[in-house]
């Protein structure tokens, strides 16, 4: 048992009365929400207003409004449920549809399920408030898609335009060869970052530029803006980490085509991956007959076989099981030796592997397997009519 000293024992208990003062005086202006029992049934008091609580039937109800509108995690229904307990809108369905219906007209192409999800108190903002703000984060972000940027980051639209404006032009000084507005389009938070953070972004680039002297650290940062609010030191020790988990490797090329490696677990997760597919990959060229062995090295580093590291091992070795499975062993040794071929091949879902397994049942079949994957699905289904309906069997017969 730790025994505090008489001084800091003072200190908390005078803390913990003084915020106990608070709470109490909170409750009695109707800030937070207070429980009462009443004859048997609970009620539920916000503000000024006694709800009754929700009852099986109308918990159901909401749950199912919600559900038919997007919102599909249990976390987020659960979190909707315990506000419509203590928030009037929030049980009103009417008036929820309405709100809703109002943020799909001004966010086409958004998903307002994320959006409640993310922030469900962005209902009770007026819908005069929201629109003015999306016209003022239009007005100073015209080439960006506002939409998707709400969907992203909802509490964007609870911040004063003033602020985000300024924060945006200290962005510009710090990057002036970055495509800022798009950098922020897909990166939203960037506008949270105040003068305050300018100068540890500053330290941030100016660490980046030292690792790739020869890279385009601005081209960089645009395809992974949160390198901006990362810890630098961190950031240097993945870099030496991928260095000594890939000798041989140019470490700045893989880390310019897949930069969010750089502040990835790469000590617990990124090196064990990478010694677990090497094992794989040296099995499978074994089996193939090729006796140098798979080129890791050189698929990990080109085209899009970075993505690699970051993808499950399992779902790389499922991959090719089934092209061990269906395709010839002279395609795939022919695949092995090409490390751009495969890492297309690889990278492509299960759903468009099912191809390859669909063009080895064909007879007299003129489509190459490479060709095959590297369709597009438009095109495969154009040349193969019966495909969906293969797909959907097989997958009906999976469930059964």
């Amino acid at each position: 048992r730790v025994v505090r000293p008489a001084t800091t024992r003072l200190r908390v208990s005078v803390r913990f009365e003084a915020g106990l003062k608070r709470l109490e005086s909170a409750e009695e202006e109707g800030c937070i929400p207070q429980r009462k029992e009443t004859s048997g049934r609970t009620y539920v008091r916000h503000s000024d207003r006694t709800l009754e609580k929700l009852t099986v039937e109308e918990a159901k109800q909401i749950d199912d409004f919600w559900s038919k509108r997007g919102v599909s995690k249990l976390q987020a229904k659960s979190k909707l449920l315990s506000l419509a307990q203590t928030r009037p809108l929030f049980r009103n369905l009417e008036e929820l549809r309405e709100k809703v219906e109002f943020l799909r007209e001004c966010l086409p192409g958004a998903s307002v399920g994320r959006i409640v999800s993310r922030h469900p108190l962005l209902l009770e903002r007026s819908p005069e408030v929201v629109l003015e703000c999306l016209l003022d984060l239009n007005q100073i972000l015209p080439d960006a898609d506002i939409a998707k940027m709400v969907e992203r980051q909802p509490t964007i639209l609870l911040r004063r335009t003033a602020t985000l404006q300024r924060n945006l032009q200290t962005l510009q000084e710090l990057l002036p060869d970055c495509n800022v507005e798009r950098m922020v389009e897909r990166q939203p938070v960037l506008l949270f970052l105040d003068s305050r953070a300018s100068g540890s972004i500053a330290k941030n680039i100016l660490s980046l530029k030292n690792l790739f002297p020869s890279s385009d650290v601005y081209r960089m940062l645009e395809r992974e803006p949160s390198l901006l609010y990362q810890n630098s030191e961190r950031v240097v020790e993945n870099f030496k980490l991928l260095s000594s988990a890939l000798p041989g490797a140019d470490t700045g090329k893989l880390l310019t085509i897949q930069p969010s490696l750089l502040y990835s677990d790469v000590r617990r997760r990124t090196a064990v991956n990478v010694e677990r597919l090497e094992r794989i990959f040296a099995r499978i060229g074994k089996r193939c007959g090729i006796e140098d062995g798979v080129n890791f090295v050189e698929l990990v580093t080109s085209g899009s076989g970075s993505s690699l590291l970051t993808t499950r091992p399992e779902t790389t070795e499922s991959k090719l099981e089934r092209l061990e499975e269906f395709v010839p062993d002279a395609v795939l040794r022919q695949w092995l030796q090409r490390p751009s071929t495969l890492s297309r091949v690889l990278n492509a879902s299960h759903a468009v592997l099912d191809r390859i397994e669909y063009l080895s049942a064909c007879k007299n079949c003129d489509t190459g397997f490479t060709s095959a994957v590297t369709m597009t699905t438009k095109k495969f289904c154009e040349k193969f009519p019966d495909f969906s309906e293969w797909q959907e069997n097989k997958a009906s017969k999976k469930e059964v």
